[in-house]
């Protein structure tokens, strides 16, 4: 036999093994589930931005994708990355996780100047910003927050409990 004969025996298409359809309830996490599968299938909307009618639902971005509208785009809206997509601006359906997780706040933790001595307090400030507001240095109060350094400008300091 050939040494083409062999490779074209080797290397012939053979059908392709069709892969089981996800059920619905395959897509919580179980144990040895693949994580990437759980937090790809969270429910996302398509909305017209002039009017805020939700004009498509989809279980995922992948359903999506196979109803015609690309997975890279919708992906992009929902990242932020773009704000429309063919038309339409895409987010997070109102029961996925991602919308029902609560929002951490934007700004930093609240804070305490103590005296480095009596472990008395001094001042007590919303956030960082606000020490540097009143004088203070942002680096040198981080860094004894982060045990760094035990004092800045003779105080130590703490974050209160949020």
């Amino acid at each position: 036999m050939s040494v083409l004969k062999v490779l074209a025996k080797l290397f012939r298409a053979t059908p392709p093994v069709p892969e089981p359809a996800l059920q619905p309830d395959s897509l919580t996490a179980q144990p040895g589930a693949n994580q990437k599968t759980v937090r790809s299938c969270r429910a996302i909307e398509a909305v017209d931005p002039r009017s805020g009618e939700i004009k498509f639902t989809f279980e995922s971005v992948n359903a999506a994708g196979r109803e015609g509208f690309g997975y890279q785009g919708v992906y992009n809206v929902l990242t932020g990355s773009r704000r429309t997509y063919k038309g339409l601006t895409w987010r997070y359906g109102a029961t996925s996780r991602k919308a029902l997780r609560p929002k951490r706040p934007r700004h930093g933790r609240p804070v305490e100047a103590v005296d480095a001595n009596t472990d008395e307090v001094r001042e007590r400030f919303p956030d960082v910003r606000a020490a540097v507001a009143a004088g203070f240095d942002s680096a040198g109060i981080r860094k004894v927050l982060a045990g760094l350094q035990k004092t800045h400008r003779g105080l130590g300091w703490r974050h209160l409990p949020l």
